[in-house]
């Protein structure tokens, strides 16, 4: 995390460097809570069968900006239940000024893997994260340090996207809150993982809009028994 914020500090400098004039303005700070009472009948679960229960807070605080007019930053600080805080995203994003209006993200943030990815638990018009993002994603969803660009392909009255970009390779290795320990084996350096999404939408009336887009990640989840030199172990996540 020192890295990603001399990462960010350096690349502030580097543009408000080549600004001439800047305005200063705060940024946007938002507080969202997320607070659920529930009950079920799920006899593997004793202690709450048939019971009013509370289940423990999360809180995300979001502070985003712009840094200058070419650039913004975002970060998300979350606290999940009785776990410290911790960074869920911070990144920047170059809106603007780069060769074929390229859009340039650098930082830890929720992959565009789909349209659900990127959103959080408390934007949803559900309770829970659909199963299968819960098996293949786990409950945080595919998150992980990357540059990422993308760039707009002219498709006449279509809005076409493509971006691409490279990962550090934890993002499909389960999420672990601090305070809990996962049994690892083997630990090594995990090689880099890449990320591409192509999407496109269009009108169909007035009132309503049509989307389209694939999106594939590919990246270490494990490693082999061989504990000498371990096998890396590659999946392929493909979504459309």
């Amino acid at each position: 995390m020192k890295l990603l914020s001399l990462l960010i500090f350096c690349l502030i400098l580097i543009i408000g460097h080549n600004v001439s004039a800047q305005t200063t303005i705060n940024p946007d700070i938002s507080l969202v809570g997320d607070f659920r009472i529930f009950s079920h009948n799920d006899e593997s679960v004793p202690d709450e069968k048939d019971k009013l229960n509370l289940s423990d807070p999360g809180i995300e605080l979001n502070i985003s900006g712009y840094l200058n007019p070419y650039a913004r930053a975002d970060a998300v600080i979350a606290w999940h239940g009785e776990h410290n805080a911790e960074i869920e995203e911070a990144y920047a994003t170059f809106l603007r000024g780069l060769p074929l209006n390229t859009n340039l993200r650098v930082g830890k943030y929720l992959l565009e893997f789909g349209r659900l990815n990127p959103q959080h638990a408390h934007v949803y018009s559900f309770i829970k994260r659909p199963l299968p993002h819960e098996i293949f994603f786990g409950v945080e969803g595919l998150s992980d340090m990357a540059v990422r660009a993308s760039f707009s392909i002219p498709t006449g009255e279509a809005f076409t996207e493509l971006m691409g970009g490279v990962l550090k390779g934890d993002v499909l290795t389960p999420h672990v809150h601090e305070g809990e320990h996962e049994h690892e084996t083997i630990e090594a350096k995990k090689d880099l993982g890449f990320f591409g999404r192509l999407t496109t939408s269009f009108a169909v009336s007035e009132a309503a809009e049509l989307a389209l887009g694939g999106s594939v990640v590919n990246a270490v989840y494990g490693f082999g028994e061989d504990t000498v030199k371990p096998e890396q172990l590659r999946s392929w996540l493909i979504g459309g």
